[in-house]
Protein backbone atom coordinates (compact mmCIF):
# COMPACT_ATOMS: atom_id res chain seq x y z
CA UNK A 1 0.00 0.00 0.00
CA UNK A 2 1.21 3.34 -1.06
CA UNK A 3 2.00 6.32 1.54
CA UNK A 4 -0.90 8.53 1.57
CA UNK A 5 -0.82 12.10 2.84
CA UNK A 6 -2.88 12.51 5.82
CA UNK A 7 -4.00 15.72 8.27
CA UNK A 8 -4.56 15.31 11.71
CA UNK A 9 -8.01 17.92 11.67
CA UNK A 10 -8.45 18.47 15.60
CA UNK A 11 -11.16 20.65 17.40
CA UNK A 12 -10.44 21.82 20.80
CA UNK A 13 -12.48 24.36 23.23
CA UNK A 14 -10.34 25.38 26.58
CA UNK A 15 -9.28 22.27 27.09
CA UNK A 16 -5.44 22.21 26.83
CA UNK A 17 -4.71 19.78 29.33
CA UNK A 18 -7.04 17.21 27.50
CA UNK A 19 -5.58 18.28 24.18
CA UNK A 20 -2.03 17.05 25.76
CA UNK A 21 -3.08 13.99 26.66
CA UNK A 22 -4.91 13.58 23.28
CA UNK A 23 -1.57 14.92 21.58
CA UNK A 24 0.73 12.71 23.57
CA UNK A 25 -1.04 9.64 23.47
CA UNK A 26 -1.52 9.58 19.62
CA UNK A 27 2.77 10.13 19.16
CA UNK A 28 2.88 7.25 21.33
CA UNK A 29 0.74 5.12 19.54
CA UNK A 30 0.31 6.67 16.08
CA UNK A 31 3.11 4.75 13.81
CA UNK A 32 2.03 6.19 10.46
CA UNK A 33 3.02 9.95 8.99
CA UNK A 34 1.10 12.73 9.30
CA UNK A 35 1.94 15.33 7.13
CA UNK A 36 -0.02 18.28 8.93
CA UNK A 37 -2.11 18.71 12.33
CA UNK A 38 -4.46 21.67 12.44
CA UNK A 39 -6.08 22.10 15.64
CA UNK A 40 -9.23 24.86 15.87
CA UNK A 41 -9.63 26.24 19.23
CA UNK A 42 -13.18 28.13 19.85
CA UNK A 43 -12.93 28.98 23.33
CA UNK A 44 -11.86 32.66 22.18
CA UNK A 45 -8.69 32.14 24.48
CA UNK A 46 -5.25 32.84 22.41
CA UNK A 47 -2.63 31.20 23.02
CA UNK A 48 -3.74 28.40 25.04
CA UNK A 49 -2.62 25.61 22.65
CA UNK A 50 0.86 27.09 21.54
CA UNK A 51 2.48 24.22 23.03
CA UNK A 52 1.45 21.53 20.41
CA UNK A 53 3.85 23.54 18.04
CA UNK A 54 6.70 22.52 20.12
CA UNK A 55 5.09 18.86 21.24
CA UNK A 56 4.29 17.53 17.58
CA UNK A 57 6.89 16.27 15.35
CA UNK A 58 4.80 17.50 12.15
CA UNK A 59 3.27 20.78 11.00
CA UNK A 60 1.05 22.40 12.92
CA UNK A 61 -1.23 25.58 12.21
CA UNK A 62 -3.41 26.41 15.27
CA UNK A 63 -6.53 28.53 14.09
CA UNK A 64 -7.82 30.43 17.38
CA UNK A 65 -11.33 31.99 16.73
CA UNK A 66 -12.11 35.36 17.91
CA UNK A 67 -15.20 34.21 19.61
CA UNK A 68 -16.59 31.03 20.16
CA UNK A 69 -18.84 29.64 17.12
CA UNK A 70 -19.44 26.46 17.92
CA UNK A 71 -17.50 23.10 16.55
CA UNK A 72 -19.84 22.67 13.35
CA UNK A 73 -18.70 26.31 12.71
CA UNK A 74 -15.18 25.65 13.50
CA UNK A 75 -14.93 22.75 11.07
CA UNK A 76 -15.93 25.06 8.60
CA UNK A 77 -13.74 27.18 8.56
CA UNK A 78 -10.97 25.38 9.25
CA UNK A 79 -11.56 22.96 6.25
CA UNK A 80 -10.43 25.48 3.57
CA UNK A 81 -6.59 24.70 5.00
CA UNK A 82 -6.93 20.88 4.47
CA UNK A 83 -4.39 19.81 1.83
CA UNK A 84 -4.04 16.25 1.73
CA UNK A 85 -6.08 13.18 0.37
CA UNK A 86 -7.28 11.65 3.68
CA UNK A 87 -7.91 13.15 7.12
CA UNK A 88 -7.75 12.11 10.49
CA UNK A 89 -10.73 13.70 12.40
CA UNK A 90 -10.12 14.04 15.98
CA UNK A 91 -11.11 15.95 19.38
CA UNK A 92 -9.17 17.52 22.42
CA UNK A 93 -10.98 14.67 25.08
CA UNK A 94 -9.56 11.52 23.68
CA UNK A 95 -7.05 8.66 24.78
CA UNK A 96 -4.79 6.53 22.29
CA UNK A 97 -4.01 2.96 23.92
CA UNK A 98 -3.30 0.73 20.96
CA UNK A 99 -1.51 1.22 17.66
CA UNK A 100 -1.71 0.60 14.24
CA UNK A 101 -5.09 2.20 13.75
CA UNK A 102 -4.29 4.42 11.03
CA UNK A 103 -3.08 1.97 8.97
CA UNK A 104 -5.51 -0.37 9.66
CA UNK A 105 -7.88 2.50 8.71
CA UNK A 106 -6.88 3.25 5.15
CA UNK A 107 -6.37 -0.39 4.47
CA UNK A 108 -10.30 -0.56 4.97
CA UNK A 109 -11.07 2.46 2.96
CA UNK A 110 -9.51 1.47 0.03
CA UNK A 111 -10.96 -1.65 0.02
CA UNK A 112 -14.91 -0.25 -0.35
CA UNK A 113 -14.90 3.13 -1.62
CA UNK A 114 -18.81 3.03 -0.06
CA UNK A 115 -17.43 3.52 3.93
CA UNK A 116 -17.72 6.94 5.39
CA UNK A 117 -15.13 6.34 8.32
CA UNK A 118 -13.97 4.12 10.08
CA UNK A 119 -14.55 4.22 13.82
CA UNK A 120 -11.99 3.12 16.68
CA UNK A 121 -13.97 2.49 19.75
CA UNK A 122 -13.91 -0.72 21.49
CA UNK A 123 -17.19 -3.07 20.43
CA UNK A 124 -18.10 -3.04 24.60
CA UNK A 125 -18.40 0.70 24.42
CA UNK A 126 -20.30 1.03 21.09
CA UNK A 127 -22.96 -2.28 21.90
CA UNK A 128 -23.34 -1.43 25.76
CA UNK A 129 -23.53 2.32 26.26
CA UNK A 130 -24.74 3.63 22.53
CA UNK A 131 -26.74 0.42 21.91
CA UNK A 132 -25.50 0.28 18.50
CA UNK A 133 -24.94 -3.03 16.68
CA UNK A 134 -22.29 -4.45 15.34
CA UNK A 135 -22.87 -7.42 12.06
CA UNK A 136 -19.82 -9.68 11.48
CA UNK A 137 -19.33 -9.20 7.68
CA UNK A 138 -17.14 -12.60 5.56
CA UNK A 139 -13.97 -10.13 5.04
CA UNK A 140 -11.17 -10.08 7.21
CA UNK A 141 -10.70 -6.16 7.57
CA UNK A 142 -14.16 -4.44 8.94
CA UNK A 143 -17.42 -5.24 10.21
CA UNK A 144 -20.60 -2.44 9.86
CA UNK A 145 -21.94 -0.59 13.23
CA UNK A 146 -25.22 1.26 12.68
CA UNK A 147 -28.08 2.47 15.26
CA UNK A 148 -31.07 1.20 14.01
CA UNK A 149 -29.97 0.94 10.72
CA UNK A 150 -28.45 3.87 10.37
CA UNK A 151 -24.47 4.39 10.36
CA UNK A 152 -23.63 7.04 12.65
CA UNK A 153 -21.57 10.13 11.21
CA UNK A 154 -19.17 11.19 13.74
CA UNK A 155 -16.33 13.86 14.43
CA UNK A 156 -14.76 11.12 17.19
CA UNK A 157 -11.27 10.17 16.30
CA UNK A 158 -11.97 8.44 12.82
CA UNK A 159 -9.78 8.15 9.75
CA UNK A 160 -12.20 9.26 6.03
CA UNK A 161 -11.32 10.80 2.89
CA UNK A 162 -10.76 14.63 2.28
CA UNK A 163 -14.47 14.79 0.53
CA UNK A 164 -16.22 12.81 3.42
CA UNK A 165 -14.54 15.32 5.98
CA UNK A 166 -15.97 18.68 3.97
CA UNK A 167 -19.33 16.69 2.85
CA UNK A 168 -22.26 18.31 3.87
CA UNK A 169 -20.35 21.83 4.06
CA UNK A 170 -21.70 24.83 4.77
CA UNK A 171 -23.63 22.85 7.27
CA UNK A 172 -25.89 25.85 8.25
CA UNK A 173 -28.21 23.88 10.61
CA UNK A 174 -27.09 19.90 9.95
CA UNK A 175 -25.46 18.03 12.63
CA UNK A 176 -23.37 15.18 12.82
CA UNK A 177 -27.00 12.75 12.54
CA UNK A 178 -28.28 14.66 9.55
CA UNK A 179 -25.11 14.35 7.59
CA UNK A 180 -25.17 10.15 8.04
CA UNK A 181 -28.67 10.48 6.83
CA UNK A 182 -27.50 12.21 4.18
CA UNK A 183 -24.75 10.15 3.26
CA UNK A 184 -26.77 6.79 3.75
CA UNK A 185 -29.02 8.34 0.77
CA UNK A 186 -25.27 8.07 -1.25
CA UNK A 187 -24.89 4.30 -0.16
CA UNK A 188 -22.02 5.04 2.35
CA UNK A 189 -21.62 2.78 5.44
CA UNK A 190 -19.45 3.25 8.71
CA UNK A 191 -17.15 0.38 10.37
CA UNK A 192 -15.10 -1.13 12.86
CA UNK A 193 -11.65 -2.31 12.90
CA UNK A 194 -12.00 -6.63 13.46
CA UNK A 195 -9.89 -5.27 16.89
CA UNK A 196 -12.48 -5.36 19.37
CA UNK A 197 -10.58 -3.80 22.06
CA UNK A 198 -10.26 -0.64 19.90
CA UNK A 199 -7.27 1.92 20.02
CA UNK A 200 -9.15 5.07 21.99
CA UNK A 201 -11.16 6.42 24.64
CA UNK A 202 -13.30 8.97 25.78
CA UNK A 203 -11.40 11.00 28.74
CA UNK A 204 -13.75 13.99 28.50
CA UNK A 205 -16.85 13.28 30.68
CA UNK A 206 -16.17 14.73 33.67
CA UNK A 207 -14.39 17.80 32.16
CA UNK A 208 -17.31 20.50 30.72
CA UNK A 209 -16.30 23.16 28.11
CA UNK A 210 -16.10 26.41 28.95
Amino acid sequence: MSIKEITLFLTACNRPKLLKITLESFLKYNTYPIKEVIIMEDSGLKGINDFAKELLPYPCKIIYNEKRIGQMKSIENGSKFINTEYVFHCEEDWEFYDSGFIEKSLEILESNNKISLVKLRSYNEYINRYKMTIENTNNELYNIIHQNNISMYTFNPSLRKKEIALFGIPYNKKDEYNLQIELNKLGYISVVTKNKNGYVKHIGWSHHIY
